[in-house]
């Protein structure tokens, strides 16, 4: 009946387990760790570089991406309509605009987020799953960061996103 529990706790170490709502940032973590480029950091580094090919690719090739995953990363969001050619450079595609974007969101929130020892007297404050116990980024520091570095991407603001994560257990308001 808990065999799957047993098991979990016979491990000698669990620090690779996660929990679901704390997959989408430690998954891409670990395959990050291991150079894996996924179509996620393509198009976020598309968004930075303003659609600049050679830009993102720059960008990708600082956080350490070998060429040959760079291209082999391009060729399969390509391929699967993620990101399409445009005359100069990368254009991310309608249907998967959303999902970068709320990714981006919690990116932003999980980077510039720090460690709080505890909740107690603290609120406004938005949660990240993934990086200890309480984790995350005042809403007014959020919001002055999206204004300042991100209102291109965010023009009308972000807290639909925001909301869609909190929805779904990857962001935790408090």
């Amino acid at each position: 009946m808990y065999g799957d529990l047993k098991r979990l706790l016979s491990f000698a170490n669990t620090s690779d387990f996660f929990q679901v709502r704390s997959s989408p940032i430690r998954l891409r973590r670990a395959l990050q760790k291991i150079g894996f480029l996924t179509t996620l950091e393509i198009t976020h580094a598309i968004v930075l570089a303003n659609g600049n090919e050679p830009a993102a690719r720059d960008a990708l090739a600082r956080d350490g991406y070998a060429k040959n995953e760079i291209d082999r990363a391009l060729n399969i969001a390509a391929g699967q309509c993620f990101i399409a050619p445009q005359k100069f450079g990368w254009i991310i595609s309608e249907d998967y605009w959303p999902i970068a974007r709320r990714h981006m969101l919690l990116d932003v929130i999980a980077c510039l987020g720090r460690d709080f020892s505890s909740l107690d007297g603290v609120s406004g404050i938005a949660l990240v799953p993934g990086y200890g116990a309480y984790h995350g980024l005042g809403l007014a520091a959020l919001d002055a960061v999206i204004k300042q570095e991100y209102n291109n991407i965010w023009p009308n603001g972000f807290m639909l996103d925001l909301q869609i994560l909190c929805d779904g257990g990857f962001v935790v308001l408090r």
